[in-house]
């Protein structure tokens, strides 16, 4: 068991650090991992007003949102920064989630453009994280 801890904490630097030009967007748990499972925002191309189709009839603004969680116990004194800590991430806080809330929330809906991504972080006492990625644009029918 105690095995398995340690390849988990070794395993969470490498699954949440950036490798490429895009920034990933993943919850960020720290310490001796016990559980992840959670899918953060890459990358989205979105189109420009002069990208719109000849027969696109506007729709006005559109939101949707994806949040991730993740909660992080200290092993010992919070006031000690080499104390461990026992975390846990989970959620579908990617663009994928954020899109398809989007398109329940505006039935037949073809398409987004000028687009605005925002990230929005809530912690509490360093315990409780949410992430969520917040789409707000433009749509057309």
């Amino acid at each position: 068991m105690t095995t398995l801890l340690v390849l988990l904490a070794l395993a969470c630097p490498s699954i949440a650090q950036d490798d490429g030009a895009a920034r990933r967007g993943l919850i960020r748990p720290g310490g001796i991992l016990l559980f992840f499972d959670s899918v953060g925002p890459m990358s989205y191309v979105a189109m420009t007003p002069k990208d719109l189709p000849a027969d696109a009839v506007p729709a006005g603004e559109v939101f949707g949102k994806g949040c991730q969680h993740g909660v992080s116990i200290p092993l010992g004194s919070p006031l000690n920064r080499s104390t461990q800590s026992l975390s846990a991430a989970a959620g579908r806080g990617g663009y994928e989630k954020a899109l398809k809330q989007l398109r329940e929330r505006h039935p037949g809906l073809r398409g987004i453009y000028d687009v605005k991504i925002d990230e929005h972080t809530i912690s509490i006492l360093g315990f409780y994280r949410r992430v969520c990625a917040e789409i707000t644009a433009r749509g057309f029918k």
